[in-house]
């Protein structure tokens, strides 16, 4: 993936877009758990915990 316009590169983006996804999807997992415990009153195991 290149920033630029109509397909010319002006810099190469690829580690910057897939870390600014991973932070998003990082945030979201945190959030998506953090309602499960207010409004389901489940504690979801984090993914390399092994489930209870």
């Amino acid at each position: 993936m290149h920033d630029g316009k109509n397909g010319v590169p002006t810099q190469d983006a690829t580690a910057r877009y897939r870390q600014e996804q991973q932070t998003v999807i990082d945030e979201v997992t945190e959030l998506l758990k953090l309602y499960d415990r207010i409004n389901l009153g489940k504690d979801i195991p984090v993914a390399d915990e092994p489930p209870r």
